[in-house]
C-alpha cells in the first residue's frame, strides 16, 4: 500500500523473517538506497470484514476467455 513516504507493507507475524528482510535490504540492486523500515505488532482483527463495512456499489464481473 502507498504512503506518503514509500509504502506500508503487511504480513502475518508467523510469516515475517526480519533476518530475510534485513538480506534483501543488504543486496537490493540499487546503488546507495536509503531504505528504513519498523515493525509494529497489529491487533487481532478481521481485515476483510472491516473493509467490506465501508465497501459499497459492489461489482459483479464474469470474463469469458
Amino acid at each position: 500500500m502507498e504512503a506518503e513516504k514509500g509504502i506500508n507493507a503487511y504480513i502475518r507475524e508467523e510469516l515475517f523473517r526480519e533476518e530475510e528482510l534485513k538480506n534483501i535490504l543488504e543486496n537490493f540492486p540499487m546503488e546507495n538506497p536509503e531504505i528504513s523500515y519498523s515493525v509494529m505488532q497489529m491487533e487481532e482483527k478481521n481485515w476483510n470484514e472491516e473493509w467490506e463495512k465501508t465497501f459499497s456499489n459492489p461489482l459483479s464481473l464474469k470474463i469469458v476467455v
